[in-house]
């Protein structure tokens, strides 16, 4: 290489190595201002749900696609998500965006702590939600929620267990209902009928709506009168204590609890949503060992059984610092087909998006079986209150009284009847 000579050489080099300076620290300044957006879900953190690799390859093709951004996904116990948002919040450090059950969402928003979507969401893509997936994450009038998954609750059931009761189908009504869950208990000392949470968890009230709502019970009514130990509520306890006295459900128990004695061949019956099938592939039981149907009926509730919603949604942190890029990662996650395909053949979540329902891989009795099943889907009255987890779990409170101490179903609700009138003011 010739070197440079004259007046001008020196000069020519340093302002070259200038240059070449400038622009390296262009470029770290470029790389330093890459923008980065956190995501917390319980998804990435659930072993057995299926959904944690379809998380990780979302987030790799996601920054592939758009290389001015970097997803951390964080993951986040189902169980400490509600309490630890609001901690986070509170200390000013919260996720950018966050999966959240659909029954944390008025709590979150009454703290301050959501963004609002509105500005966000365009009119074509909301069009294209599931229209009750979309009215769950609104509040006050403003959409603080992006419905990942649309979730009711169905009845799953063990094939075997049915067909060797006797039963060539499920349940179409509480009193056939309570013939099979009988049947199913007689076949041998540690089978059960069905597996019905009764923990002290707002989770467990949640659930236990089902059955409310099959005997016209409800915790308070839509104008927030207190109601939990009028005739309802009562019959609907009774029932259950018989169930429990029968030892045709187990007692006290979590929801994981009762998955798992699902999962080893133990019960006829679950009540859950689209998530279990990869949770009962990861705890080692086939897709042909269960089936699912719509929940039983009742003469009140009618032809379907009431589920509530249990959506997982997506929220965006007020204190988000690049609300864009959060957007457009919620974004994705919901519409690309792509995730939203593998995360349903995984997990059993399905889209929230009704053009993805164009592809054959959801012309399934499972879909099918969960779209009838929202023709009866509605909101427990109480989750209108910024005090619903203290007043499902004085609920639990008495539903373990009855169950567990013998007390009697309207005894054990008027006690949760007077503290609920001190809780909520009325």
């Amino acid at each position: 290489m010739r070197k440079i000579k004259g007046k001008f050489g020196k000069g020519v080099i340093g302002i070259a190595t200038i240059l070449l300076m400038m622009g390296l620290l262009t470029g770290t300044h470029v790389a330093a201002q890459k923008a980065t957006v956190s995501f917390y879900s319980w998804m990435a953190a659930e072993v057995v749900a299926g959904g944690i690799s379809v998380l990780e390859d979302a987030e790799k093709r996601f920054e592939k696609l758009n290389p001015g951004v970097d997803i951390k996904t964080v993951p986040f116990p189902y169980e400490e998500t509600a309490d630890q948002l609001t901690l986070m919040t509170a200390a000013g450090n919260p996720p950018d965006i966050t999966t959240i059950d659909v029954v944390w969402l008025a709590p979150l928003v009454y703290m301050g702590g959501l963004q609002p979507l509105d500005e966000f969401i365009t009119p074509s893509f909301k069009s294209d939600m599931i229209e009750a997936a979309y009215k769950d994450g609104l509040l006050k009038g403003k959409l603080y929620a992006l419905t990942w998954n649309p979730n009711p609750n169905a009845l799953f059931y063990n094939k075997d267990l049915l067909k060797k009761a006797g039963f060539t189908r499920p349940p179409a009504n509480m009193k056939e209902f309570d013939e099979q869950i009988a049947a199913i208990s007689a076949l041998g000392p540690d089978i059960y009928g069905t597996v019905i949470q009764s923990d002290l968890s707002t989770l467990a009230a949640d659930y236990f709506h089902t059955w409310l709502w099959n005997f016209g019970g409800e915790l308070v009514d839509e104008e927030g009168k207190v109601v939990v130990n009028e005739k309802g509520a009562v019959d609907a306890l009774a029932w259950f204590k018989g169930v429990t006295d029968n030892k045709y459900s187990p007692k006290g128990q979590y929801i994981r609890d009762i998955r798992v004695l699902f999962s080893q061949r133990r019960a006829g019956f679950i009540i859950e949503g689209p998530w279990i099938a990869g949770i009962l592939r990861g705890e080692g039981m086939k897709d042909e060992e269960w089936d699912l149907s719509t929940i039983p009926g009742s003469p009140i509730a009618g032809p379907l059984g009431y589920t509530q919603p249990a959506h997982h949604m997506l929220v965006m942190s007020k204190q988000c610092k690049n609300k864009e890029w959060a957007w457009k990662y919620m974004e994705f996650m919901v519409s690309d087909p792509e995730v939203s395909k593998v995360y349903f053949q995984n997990t059993g979540l399905m889209p929230v998006l009704g053009s993805a329902y164009v592809d054959e891989v959801y012309a399934t009795k499972f879909v099918r079986t969960f779209f009838e099943q929202m023709k009866a889907m509605k909101k427990p009255s109480i989750w209108n209150s910024p005090r619903y987890a203290e007043a499902e779990r004085f609920f639990m409170v008495a539903v373990q009284k009855a169950t567990m101490k013998g007390v009697d179903p309207q005894k054990a609700l008027d006690e949760v009847a007077e503290s609920l009138k001190i809780l909520l003011g009325g």
